[in-house]
């Protein structure tokens, strides 16, 4: 099997075994064995509630539960017994860009705030956790040196005073 996610704002289930090559795939909670007969073929579309292309898609370790993360700030996951039930969760911050399962029941997912944030499934309902970053405080060394003394000289000169820094040790990191 193959998950994709698209700008169209669906995930799809695609068959990915090849007739000849593979051996028959036996039923799984997606698809029972007969309809892997067709490479290519879509086993199931999910529809992303809200209006954002799916940026990354990843099923869990043992492949019977589905996440997304979309560029609508959301996360969404389904579960291989019930393909109807899809729970989705939107958050306030900048959209995810990656999913990955850590267990099968802990989804971390990170994106374009560099704070990584951690999900879990309680009782077949899932729930933002913690997130995964502690922020960083500015150290003062009390050491100075050449270029930090005109690092210090140029930002007083300037008039906009625009701080770019995240309170994150994953800046640039993601």
């Amino acid at each position: 099997m193959l998950a994709a996610g698209s700008s169209d704002f669906q995930t799809r289930i695609f068959s990915a075994a090849i007739k000849g090559l593979d051996k028959r795939p036996p039923t799984t909670c997606w698809a029972d064995g007969s309809k892997f007969r067709s490479f290519g073929s879509v086993l199931h579309t999910f529809t992303t509630e809200s209006d954002g292309w799916v940026h990354d898609v990843a099923f869990s370790p043992s492949g019977d539960r589905l996440a997304w993360v979309s560029h609508s700030s959301s996360i969404s996951f389904v579960d291989g017994s019930n393909h109807e039930n899809v729970q989705t969760l939107f958050e306030s911050t900048l959209p995810r860009r990656a999913c990955i399962f850590s267990s099968e029941d802990a989804v971390i997912a990170a994106g374009h705030d560099c704070i990584p944030s951690r999900y879990v499934n309680s009782g077949g309902n899932w729930k933002f956790d913690t997130k995964l970053d502690k922020k960083t405080a500015a150290a003062n060394t009390g050491v100075s040196s050449a270029m930090s003394r005109f690092q210090q000289l140029d930002r007083a000169s300037q008039t906009n005073s625009n701080d770019t820094n995240l309170d994150s040790t994953h800046q640039n990191a993601i």
